[in-house]
């Protein structure tokens, strides 16, 4: 710390990085919303393009989130968004990562409409270009997904839902069903998200005829 200059890209990803550090050690939200805020103003100040903002932006919207302004937290979402564009260098990863956190966002906005679902639905597209749907992110996406059509009322839209998310589980798991994935998935402990929707999903079998390919 001592070593580096007092301001500059280097200083600004150090601060980022204390914020992690942060995070691993479950530091209260305060404390992490003024590292945030330092390391914001840094790269606005030295590199207002770097992918390092983006990703500051990101965590500083879920911060708001979780106090409660979802409002907020929208806007500090689509200012990283519109960010994305002239990033370096532009991740899609951190894009996905920013569509799925829109539509957590979003969903808990009275007015979310169909949008979290077109958010998720895009982050699937940029995962399944780059680095596929069997990864822990990708589950996570795809747990996210899962849990807004299981939260849609009994009925076509719900058995619609559900079908688009087994073509999705065909897709990252080529063998087994949705339930089948849920087994399989146990073997990594980072898909538990992705079996907790699965399971909280009990209307799945009841209420929408088996999947056929």
């Amino acid at each position: 710390d001592t070593q580096l200059p007092a301001t500059g890209l280097l200083r600004a990803e150090w601060t980022l990085a204390r914020h992690d550090v942060l995070v691993e050690r479950g530091a209260a939200a305060s404390e992490r919303s003024a590292v945030l805020q330092q390391a914001l103003r840094l790269y606005a100040e030295a590199a207002p393009q770097d992918s390092g903002r983006i990703a500051a932006l990101s965590h500083w919207a879920a911060l708001q989130l979780q106090a409660g302004d979802a409002n907020a937290a929208l806007l500090t979402v689509d200012q990283a968004l519109a960010l994305l564009s002239k990033a370096e260098p532009y991740i899609a990863l951190d894009h996905a990562r920013l569509l799925a956190l829109r539509a957590q966002v979003r969903s808990a906005l009275p007015q979310a409409s169909s949008g979290p679902m077109e958010d998720l639905d895009q982050a699937v597209v940029l995962l399944r270009g780059s680095i596929g749907l069997r990864n822990p992110l990708a589950w996570a996406v795809l747990a996210q997904r899962l849990q807004l059509g299981c939260a849609t009322p009994a009925g076509p839209l719900q058995a619609q839902a559900w079908a688009q998310a087994e073509r999705l589980w065909r897709e990252a798991w080529p063998e087994p069903t949705l339930s089948g994935v849920a087994s399989q998935a146990s073997m990594d402990g980072r898909a538990a998200l992705l079996r907790s929707a699965v399971a909280a999903c009990a209307w799945s079998a009841a209420a929408v005829p088996p999947f056929k390919p």
